[in-house]
């Protein structure tokens, strides 16, 4: 009989223990999963701060490109401003420059005329010839001189108009690419805080899957316990019984 009860208290015993495991098991496993949604929310945010951090610098030398470009289009447009006022200025330079040619040109013209005069040359025959091919050549050079000073002050203002030109559709590619850069910064931070709401979600729901995993563990325990007391019970019912009908027969 004493067999009996050694069996009896051997099983639940060994019910007890197994529950007391199973309870043990479920604590660490609980403790594991803890720590490792931890370090997944904290590795989640690290890499949303290196975003941010890089997103802020690509934002920032875009800025600093944007600021950059601005200021040597404000030069180009500038310059191309002093173009303009450097072909006006040397227009009146040249055209000065024909009135006090043609200036010298009447006078030379009235000293040779009083000389044919002061001569009594007649003005006729070769004398009138080499006065009119004096001025004729004279009235040549005058239309070269205007020619030149157009030709120069279009050429100039064509360079200006060029360079104003270009520096105005450099300023549309340099504020199109700034505002791109903005817009790809915005979505970096939109990201980021995507990025950060996810982290914190997924540990909360880790934390929340590591809760659900111990609770069903210490049931698991529980049941151990109540299988092991129900065994232990039923064993000393049918042990008392067996001894009932063992005294019975003796």
């Amino acid at each position: 009989m004493w067999l009996t009860g050694l069996s009896i208290g051997v099983k639940a015993a060994g019910g007890l223990f197994g529950a007391s495991a199973s309870r043990s098991q479920a604590n660490a496993q609980y403790q594991i999963d803890v720590a490792n949604a931890s370090i997944q929310k904290d590795n989640a945010l690290a890499q949303a701060a290196i975003n941010g951090v890089r997103n802020q610098a690509s934002f920032d030398v875009a800025q600093l490109n944007y600021e950059i470009s601005a200021m040597d289009i404000s030069f180009r447009q500038r310059n191309a401003d002093r173009m303009v006022q450097f072909a006006e200025a040397r227009t009146k330079e040249g055209r000065d420059g024909m009135r006090r040619q043609r200036r010298m040109f009447d006078k030379l013209e009235s000293s040779q005329t009083a000389s044919a005069a002061a001569s009594g040359v007649e003005f006729s025959g070769s004398v009138i010839d080499v006065m009119t091919e004096s001025a004729g050549q004279m009235q040549l050079a005058m239309q070269d001189m205007a020619n030149a000073i157009g030709d120069e002050r279009n050429n100039n203002l064509n360079e200006a108009t060029v360079e104003r030109y270009r520096a105005g559709n450099d300023g549309i590619m340099a504020l199109a690419n700034f505002q791109q850069a903005e817009s790809d910064f915005r979505v970096g931070e939109a990201t980021g805080q995507i990025m950060q709401n996810q982290a914190n979600t997924g540990y909360q729901m880790n934390l929340f899957g590591a809760g659900m995993a111990r609770t069903s563990g210490m049931d698991r325990a529980r049941g151990q316990t109540l299988s092991a007391a129900g065994g232990a019970f039923t064993g000393i019912a049918g042990y008392h019984q067996k001894k009932k009908e063992y005294e019975a027969i003796k």
